[in-house]
């Protein structure tokens, strides 16, 4: 629906003039305009939110959803990546810094750096524990040598 900007009457969205004063609402869009982060509802004209100044986003009044860029537009299939992958996280995460979601790509981000973190950790633990018990292998087989040819006699 399209308000009239001049005595504020509700029209239809092909109306290009209002029926009830006849002012021109060609250059009026009739979508109403949320904020993602405060949920609230604004007029077509309303750009940045009054409450929090961030960015509104189109509102969909039949699915009662923000159809644009609202919210956060992170999935869980995107988490799951970017701990399993934390490369393609930090790209997933920087598209969604890109696409004004900056909550939900600094959350991949930082899921990606803690995966990536975890991942060193758990190799250097692992390959330490395998120079160990090699070393453990060699010095036995160096003992076992040297007690059949007594080398150090």
């Amino acid at each position: 629906m399209k308000t009239c900007p001049n005595c504020g009457e509700m029209n239809g969205e092909a109306n290009d003039k209002c029926y009830k004063c006849g002012a021109d609402l060609s250059q009026i869009s009739g979508e109403r305009r949320c904020c993602p982060y405060c949920n609230e509802i604004y007029s077509p004209k309303v750009e940045t939110c009054p409450k929090c100044e961030r960015p509104t986003v189109v509102f969909d009044p039949f699915t009662m959803k923000q159809t644009y860029n609202g919210g956060s537009d992170v999935e869980t299939w995107m988490y799951v990546i970017a701990f399993l992958i934390p490369i393609v996280g930090l790209v997933l995460g920087c598209i969604q810094v890109g696409k004004n979601d900056k909550t939900g790509g600094k959350n991949l981000i930082i899921t990606s750096i803690v995966s990536f973190v975890l991942y060193v950790i758990v190799v250097s633990v692992i390959s330490n524990h395998k120079a160990k018990k090699a070393e453990e292998e060699l010095s036995s087989l160096y003992d076992s040598y040297s007690y059949s040819y007594n080398i150090d006699d």
